[in-house]
């Protein structure tokens, strides 16, 4: 029974193939040949019979030598260099520009807080001070009253109807009645719940809404720059969360370097290779 022959070239199968036929085919020592009686592929140069068929592979040209040492460089050398400086520069520009976007918004709301003078301070305390501020309310308060019971004969069943019969009838200033009854809320105040007070902004919405337009305007690669040379401006979500700002900020440095660091190694190895080629 006549063999035939299956051969793989650059990762290609071919065949069937008779044994002449093989000479057509310019089949290198080194190229897989499998034989119909064979259980596995082998070198071409492991069968006697095409001994005077496969050819023997030249040496590299200087070209191809010159393109395996710039493929080794760029493996070795130039990828883990420059993916190591745009991964130093995508954590600054990144990072810094979060900083310098959410701070200028953070100054722009400081402009617009409502209780400056309490930011920052013990509630507890805060409120002690609203109590002494009205002290000479309350002492005057109390001399109105002992009057006006005495002049109009009026005796209220408790402090609250005498209080709202001087404002009814408007014998006191209203502070009064504010003052008696921030009195009343910080005696049963429990201590434990006391806070910091936090700052309550009042930005007005011409400022949110043009800073959203142009968030929503601003080219997206190119964020992280404007916090250099002009202004990031914040859409509303981004004006709510530092979280979502911070995450648009990265994914904008992120797609930037990125196509900035593909342009750089094509350019760089382009430029390599026709140099090794000067036909080129």
């Amino acid at each position: 029974m006549e063999k035939y022959y299956f051969i793989q070239q650059n990762g290609v199968k071919k065949g069937a193939f008779k044994l002449n036929e093989l000479k057509a085919e310019n089949i290198y020592f080194d190229e897989l040949v499998w034989r119909s009686d064979e259980d596995k592929w082998k070198k071409a140069s492991e069968f006697e019979e095409l001994a005077g068929i496969y050819l023997i592979k030249p040496p590299l040209t200087p070209l191809e030598i010159a393109k395996n040492d710039i493929n080794k460089e760029f493996l070795n050398k130039v990828l883990p260099n420059t993916l190591g400086i745009y991964f130093i520069l995508f954590l600054i520009i990144s990072i810094s520009s979060f900083l310098i976007a959410n701070g200028s918004w953070e100054e722009a709301k400081k402009a617009y807080i409502t209780n400056k003078d309490k930011v920052g301070k013990n509630s507890n305390d805060v409120k002690s001070q609203e109590l002494d501020s009205h002290k000479y309310f309350l002492k005057a308060a109390t001399t109105e009253l002992i009057r006006l019971r005495s002049e109009l004969k009026v005796a209220p069943s408790n402090e609250r109807d005498g209080i709202q019969f001087m404002i009814n009838n408007k014998k006191i200033d209203s502070s009064y009645r504010m003052a008696v009854i921030n009195n009343w809320e910080f005696d049963n105040m429990n201590n434990s719940n006391q806070s910091v007070i936090q700052p309550t902004y009042n930005v007005p919405e011409n400022i949110v809404a043009l800073e959203n337009i142009n968030g929503l305007q601003q080219p997206f690669l190119f964020r992280p720059f404007y916090a250099y040379f002009s202004k990031i401006y914040l859409t509303r979500e981004e004006q709510d969360s530092a979280g979502k700002l911070f995450f648009n900020i990265v994914l904008s440095t992120f797609s930037l370097l990125l196509i900035l660091l593909i342009i750089n190694l094509t350019t760089t190895y382009s430029i390599k290779i026709s140099k090794a080629n000067p036909s080129q």
